[in-house]
């Protein structure tokens, strides 16, 4: 499974997300464009994953920095573009688009065959849900037809807050799920739906502010991770 990428970052850094479905949204929602960060902020996160027992296994130190903003990208006018790099050696460019109605468009891009590329919608403001097809892929083998598809639908979920270097930061959160099911030869065989994702944006700063997710590791072991923000500038 692809999951593990989904946290808000590395949507926007990795593009997780072949047959390029449409994300599907509401018209309108009401709400007020977000406001965005000018070039030259940066956001730091830590990043925690933990087994099941809570012991911890991987700790990630990532940074975010907005290069521009008001560009165009891929069919997109006031995109924004980020960079980003961590302490174990990643780093990548996203993009992403602060939407009329509240909402935030991010670009993903290809990652490995299977995978959507497409702007997806995070309806902060419109509430949604979006509904998209993140993976469709086929495998043949020895007479033996193997399709995964990996479904995903968001919705806007409670405001909330958070303390980050003494502010108390306004959240916005979108709750993700995602739904994997595996066929053989035309027939389903497993339907597997992870518990529910979280992705905040502070309306204080302009930035996301972290996420929550879990996944499964190449034993299938569950694996869950925390992603928060520990530091900012803005400009």
């Amino acid at each position: 499974m692809n999951t593990i990428k989904l946290t808000f970052v590395s949507l926007l850094c990795a593009g997780i997300f072949s047959s390029c479905r449409t994300s599907t949204s509401p018209n309108g929602g009401g709400g007020t464009p977000l406001a965005a960060a000018n070039p030259g902020s940066t956001f730091h996160f830590t990043t925690v994953q933990t087994d099941q027992s809570g012991n911890v296994i991987n700790t990630v130190h990532t940074t975010d920095s907005i290069v521009a903003v008001g560009i165009s990208w891929q069919g997109r006018s006031n995109v924004i573009e980020m960079r980003s790099w961590d302490d174990q050696g990643g780093s990548g460019t996203g993009y992403y688009s602060l939407l009329s109605n509240g909402d935030v468009d991010l670009y993903l891009g290809p990652l490995a065959p299977g995978i959507v590329t497409q702007w997806l919608t995070l309806p902060y403001s419109s509430g949604g849900p979006v509904n998209t097809t993140i993976e469709d892929q086929t495998n043949s083998s020895g007479g033996m037809s193997e399709r995964v598809v990996e479904t995903a639908s968001y919705r806007s979920a409670t405001d909330t807050s958070a303390l980050v270097q003494g502010t108390s930061l306004q959240l916005k959160e979108v709750v993700g799920t995602y739904t994997e099911t595996e066929s053989l030869n035309g027939q389903v065989v497993s339907t597997t739906q992870l518990p529910p994702y979280r992705y905040y944006w502070s309306t204080s700063i302009g930035f996301a502010a972290g996420a929550q997710y879990s996944t499964t590791d190449l034993f299938g072991d569950t694996v869950y991770g925390t992603q928060v923000l520990t530091g900012y500038t803005v400009k």
